[in-house]
Parts: C-alpha cells; structure tokens; sequence
C-alpha cells in the first residue's frame, strides 16, 4: 500500500476522490493537470488494490474511494506511521 501511494499522482488521486467523493477520469485530469492516460493507468493500479472503487453512469466511469476508513488510514501514513498521535 505505501508502495502505491508513494506515487505523487496516485497520491494526489487518492487526496481529490477524499475531498470531492466522485469524479471522472476527465475530471481528474483537469484537477490534477495530468493526462487521461496518466489517470486510467493511476486508476488501474489503485482499483487493483482495492483502494478505489468503480461505478458506471451511461459512458462515464465515476471512481471513488473504496473504504471510508481511507483518509484514516493515509492520515496515519502520513503521521509516520503511529496511530496513537495526538490523540492525548
């Protein structure tokens, strides 16, 4: 998992599907100022691992985060690891 997400545009994928919920690969592209290509390839991987989940409206693919507990989970990564900080 760390592997995956030390990826700067995964990385960023993952933070944008936390603030806004759900978007499109055309929406992430803008966002993140990427490629679409860059981003189906991010979303491979991520979906792969069961970081996100996918669902389908007509031609459009709206992605999202797979577990709520995800932002939880990136909060402590990012607080190097330990879950018990500041928290007392």
């Amino acid at each position: 998992m760390l592997r995956l997400l030390a990826d700067p545009v995964r990385a960023r994928i993952v933070s944008a599907l936390h603030a806004v919920g759900e978007l499109c690969v055309g929406d992430l592209s803008l966002v993140l100022d990427v490629s679409d290509s860059t981003v189906s390839h991010a979303l491979r991987l991520l979906r792969t691992a069961g970081v996100v989940a996918n669902r389908r409206d007509g031609r459009v693919i709206y992605y999202r985060l797979a577990d709520p507990a995800m932002p939880a989970v990136l909060e402590v990564i990012a607080r190097g690891g330990d879950a018990s900080a500041g928290s007392g």
